[in-house]
């Protein structure tokens, strides 16, 4: 991608690609993201390369609730 202020987050990783969103919705791929890369962490394009932001505590544990939401098992 090219340098930009625009911040994706990481959606999730599929096989060797990642899925990154950004804030209205649109989806992108990535194969070079550093190892420690985790879905939910945000990623931003400078001229230096993608800069990495770990999501917070707060940030996993809404995107925990909502995967347990989506996902319950009905009984």
């Amino acid at each position: 991608m090219q340098p930009s202020d625009k911040q994706y987050t990481v959606d999730r990783r599929e096989g060797e690609v990642w899925v990154l969103t950004d804030g209205s919705g649109n989806r992108h791929t990535e194969k070079d993201l550093p190892k420690h890369t985790r879905e939910g962490d945000h990623v931003v394009y400078t001229c230096t390369g993608a800069q990495l932001i770990p999501a917070t505590e707060a940030e996993r544990e809404a995107i925990r609730a909502r995967m347990n939401s989506l996902f319950k098992k009905r009984r």
